[in-house]
């Protein structure tokens, strides 16, 4: 009895060592965040088509230099051409002053700290940085500095958002960022003189985003917008359903009063503030 008894435990214990089972199991684990910053700034300052003179005792009158030799408009103020014989002109004037250093991830200090100071090109923007190197560059203060004779700068921020480093191209994916901007200004001036409404000053803005393997592409560009004082200009949100790997926005800005007597900078020290704001965000899928 005994026997059989030890038997049947024996068997008991083997059934229930045969139904074990056990698995081993690795699981990898990628995580990569967004970041934006300033990273490049331009400036340009094109030829004019023709000089402006006007009466020094009376700068909101024209005159004509010719008619000296007649004893008549002697009184008379006229612009420098845009350019002289050396090939230099005023647009040497503006300049662009800015403190940077290299980009690195939240909590890093980037190096390849220093400060740039880059002339106003007249055919074109002369910038900080190409558009490719401007990625791995970050501004920490920028200033522009304008004493040409007459007003027609033209420039440009460019802000610079890198996009998750996750890839959402699977099947059924829904990912959608949002993208906001807006811009204003505030006169610094003391002495009542007002530089957006001197300069004519118009601002517009210039969307162009790379999505994950693919090229760059322009997806919005807006009109030229004259400031309102201290209003806000607030641009329509724009959704980008994309597999983004980086976008670039661009503020730019013109002096549009570039032609006859408005067009005269004056002398007295003009100053404003320009803060922008921009965001990317993944909202509620509605």
């Amino acid at each position: 009895m005994k026997s059989l008894l030890s038997l049947v435990f024996g068997l008991m214990l083997l059934s229930f060592n045969a139904n074990a089972i056990s698995l081993t199991f690795k699981l990898d684990i990628f995580s990569s965040g967004v970041d934006i910053y300033a990273c490049n700034a331009g400036l340009m300052h094109g030829a004019y088509e023709g000089r402006v003179c006007y009466e020094r005792d009376n700068p909101e009158n024209s005159c004509n230099p010719g008619l000296c030799t007649a004893g008549e408009m002697c009184n008379c103020v006229c612009t420098g051409d845009q350019l002289n014989n050396s090939g230099q002109g005023e647009y040497r004037l503006d300049y662009l002053q800015s403190s940077y250093r290299n980009w690195a991830d939240h909590g890093e200090i980037g190096g390849g700290a220093g400060s740039a100071v880059k002339e106003a090109g007249l055919n074109g923007f002369n910038q900080l940085w190409s558009n490719e190197v401007a990625f791995d560059k970050e501004l920490s203060s920028l200033n522009f500095n304008l004493g040409s004779e007459r007003y027609g700068a033209v420039y440009f921020l460019d802000v610079c958002y890198r996009s998750t480093q996750i890839t959402y191209d699977y099947q059924g994916s829904t990912i959608n960022f949002a993208h906001d901007k807006q811009v204003t200004i505030t006169d610094l001036s003391s002495n009542g003189y007002n530089y957006e409404e001197l300069a004519g000053l118009l601002v517009k803005t210039v969307l162009s985003c790379k999505e994950k393997g693919k090229s760059w592409k322009t997806i919005e560009e807006t009109n030229w917008t004259a400031f309102n004082g201290n209003d806000l200009i607030n641009y329509s949100r724009r959704n980008i359903t994309k597999d983004l790997e980086k976008c670039k926005v661009r503020y730019l800005f013109k002096e549009s009063n570039d032609d006859g007597l408005a067009s005269l900078r004056r002398w007295n020290l003009q100053e404003a503030r320009v803060c922008t704001y921009t965001s990317f965000d993944e909202p509620t899928v509605q």
